[in-house]
């Protein structure tokens, strides 16, 4: 009796496996929190075994800072995107916002921990120090940024940038907050824009 074999289809290479991990892994933090997620959860999403993602990862906490590097990598490119075609410096801030924001609406989007990342600090010390070095690159980021509309006159020029970014950051906290809680500031959000947007302007 002829025996037949069953094709297999072109095996996954190395680093689309891992980007294959990072993706998965998204979602799973995305839906919960960090402390809810597991590796074998993670690994289920991914259609993997665990030995399998342990091969490409140290541990849940590696792998959540990979998905934060990967998080800030797509959302930096984003907000380039948009300074590199706006002219007007006065607007950089209110539509990088516009973008942090929309991304955070969308479930698939890696950038949705952007503000996990800050609102979930997890407990596992291992996990800390990614969390603190994206929220330093996410602040350095946006302090640069103001010094540059700074220097084309596009916000007030007695501004302290970095002050500035850790105000813009927090704006960021509330409006997660808001979405945790059943939107419990999302009728007030435009006036604090709009009200942040005047005090950069001003003068």
């Amino acid at each position: 009796m002829a025996t037949t074999t069953k094709r297999r289809g072109p095996r996954m290479s190395a680093a689309d496996r891992r980007e294959s991990i990072l993706a998965a892994a998204t979602r799973v933090f995305s839906r919960g929190s960090y402390s809810a997620a597991t590796t074998a959860s993670i690994a289920k999403e991914a259609g993997i075994t665990e030995p399998v993602l342990y091969h490409h990862f140290k541990g849940k906490a590696a792998l959540y800072g990979a998905c934060l590097v990967e998080a800030w990598v797509s959302l930096k490119a984003r907000w380039e995107a948009v300074l590199e075609g706006e002219p007007d410096a006065r607007l950089w801030l209110p539509k990088i916002a516009e973008v942090g924001f929309a991304a955070l609406e969308d479930e698939n989007d890696a950038a949705r921990l952007w503000l996990y990342a800050l609102t979930d600090l997890a407990e596992d010390p291992k996990a800390r120090p990614h969390v603190i070095a994206f929220t330093q690159d996410v602040h350095g980021y946006i302090a640069s940024m103001l010094e540059r509309a700074q220097k084309a006159g596009g916000i007030a020029q007695d501004l302290d940038p970095r002050a500035e970014a850790w105000i813009f950051l927090s704006i960021g906290i509330i409006r997660s907050m808001s979405r945790r809680l059943d939107g419990i500031v999302d009728a007030d959000f435009p006036a604090i824009l709009a009200a942040r947007q005047a005090w950069y302007a001003r003068g």
